[in-house]
């Protein structure tokens, strides 16, 4: 998933169409994501290779916290560009600029029954395979996606059930 910074809609940087991590960020102090998580040492590799060290002088537990401190203006959050975050430019006090230079944080998933997800986690997973596809890699091996192509249905088509009776 892309990176992209959170900032108050007031912010001199929410008019941009994206961030210079190396010329605008280096003296800005962010709010940092949980320090001993996957996301926050992908982004500070990311962020070394780019010879850049983030500053921080809050911490969360959690990307949404971080979201809520940027909209309430406590400060700026680096943070993976979610499915179903506000888009930028859009109304509101939040909003979110593209960090293109940044490498994009790998994610995956694993799912036992696709009919289980939830909403928001079938809509994770529909991102995922579409990055996957848009990258040219093939659809990933147990994916919706791929048992879908297998059977001739559409990705988005609802599970065949067989040998199943309604009472």
């Amino acid at each position: 998933m892309p990176w992209v910074l959170a900032v108050r809609a007031d912010d001199p940087l929410a008019r941009r169409p994206y961030v210079d991590v190396g010329a605008d960020l280096r003296d800005v102090r962010l709010i940092r994501l949980p320090p001993n998580s996957a996301s926050a040492a992908h982004l500070d590799a990311a962020c070394a290779e780019l010879g850049v060290r983030l500053t921080h002088d809050t911490s969360v537990a959690d990307w949404d916290t971080a979201l809520l401190l940027a909209e309430l203006g406590v400060g700026r959050a680096v943070l993976p560009a979610l499915p179903g975050l506000p888009v930028p430019g859009r109304d509101g006090d939040l909003r979110l600029i593209p960090l293109p230079a940044l490498r994009p944080l790998p994610v995956g998933w694993a799912v036992r029954r696709w009919d289980a997800l939830s909403p928001p986690d079938r809509a994770f997973a529909d991102l995922v395979e579409s990055r996957r596809r848009a990258a040219g890699g093939p659809a990933a091996r147990g994916t919706r996606a791929a048992r879908a192509a297998s059977s001739g249905r559409s990705p988005r088509s609802p599970p065949r059930t067989r040998g199943c009776r309604s009472a």
